[in-house]
């Protein structure tokens, strides 16, 4: 059915729309989780009154959640998500709208033995779906990255590699490799949440040598030899809040050495095995000098 709404992707109000689907999404999500604890309060004598409220909140959450459902489905038009992480975010997303929906239906007909399990199958779709999307948005170690060892294995099975928090030279080598050694680590601190294996927007990858190397939508970002003819030495040169900048908006950018360091190595040929000698001692003016 995606590749029948591909062609909207190019139709501009679709994705004027499509974006405010996540200005949105924390409607129904919020709504529903008021709902749910209404339900448990009413179970309470004090709280006997706030059933009254039932019919108006879960309409409104399942009016809301539909609406957040169709706005992401044009969304997702604009492709540059991971295929996985999307099917499940839309598919549990638009069953979240459904179960709500027939919530509704439920409580409007007297139907209470349909109304509460439809509740708790929005709830727990609304959880998940919850989750892929940030898995989409932030990548899928977002919320566990920086979590305890034992919080992180639990909840993933494995311990999660923090991303470097600034390029180095690898320690062990006299001769380090250029790109693994320099360049991906900088890709790895500024552009991975965007143009990595859970999001590639633009098309663009930049986790390995080889989605580099084959650029965005066929086009080449890194042209070996020539920086200033390389879009991608021109976007991350930007000024912030400049259209096209990379990153966008006021995220920080590459700092001017970390642009220098890449414009030295595409100038030298971008090649993936090259190597540079890394000095014996601190590098600086040697004692006495200027």
């Amino acid at each position: 059915m995606l590749n029948c709404l591909c062609p909207l992707a190019y139709f501009a109000p679709v994705l004027f729309l499509g974006r405010f689907h996540l200005v949105l999404l924390h409607l129904p999500i919020g709504i529903l989780l008021l709902l749910a604890a209404l339900e448990v309060a009413c179970r309470f004598q004090r709280f006997k009154g706030l059933a009254a409220a039932r019919g108006f909140i879960i309409g409104l959450a399942a009016i809301s959640a539909a609406v957040t459902a169709g706005l992401g489905w044009l969304l997702a038009t604009a492709g540059g998500y991971n295929a996985d992480l999307l099917f499940w975010h839309r598919w549990l997303g638009t069953g979240v709208a459904v179960a709500a929906l027939l919530a509704w239906a439920a409580w409007a007909w007297g139907k209470s033995a349909l109304y509460y399990p439809l509740l708790v199958v929005a709830v727990v779709a609304m959880v998940l779906a919850a989750h892929f999307g940030g898995s989409l948005s932030e990548g899928s170690d977002y919320l566990t990255a920086y979590a305890p060892d034992a919080v992180r294995n639990f909840l993933t099975g494995a311990p999660t590699t923090v991303r470097p928090a600034a390029p180095k030279l690898a320690a062990h080598r006299r001769r380090s490799i250029v790109y693994s050694d320099i360049i991906q680590p900088i890709f790895a601190q500024n552009c991975i949440r965007c143009h990595g294996a859970h999001r590639e927007k633009g098309g663009l990858r930049l986790d390995s040598y080889a989605y580099l190397m084959n650029g965005s939508h066929g086009r080449q970002v890194v042209i070996p030899g020539h920086p200033g003819h390389s879009v991608l030495i021109r976007r991350v040169s930007l000024p912030p809040m400049t259209r096209h900048r990379m990153p966008p908006g006021r995220r920080p950018g590459l700092t001017a050495d970390q642009i220098a360091i890449l414009r030295w190595w595409i100038r030298r040929g971008a090649t993936r095995k090259s190597r540079v000698r890394r000095p014996r001692g601190p590098v600086g003016p040697k004692a006495g000098g200027a």
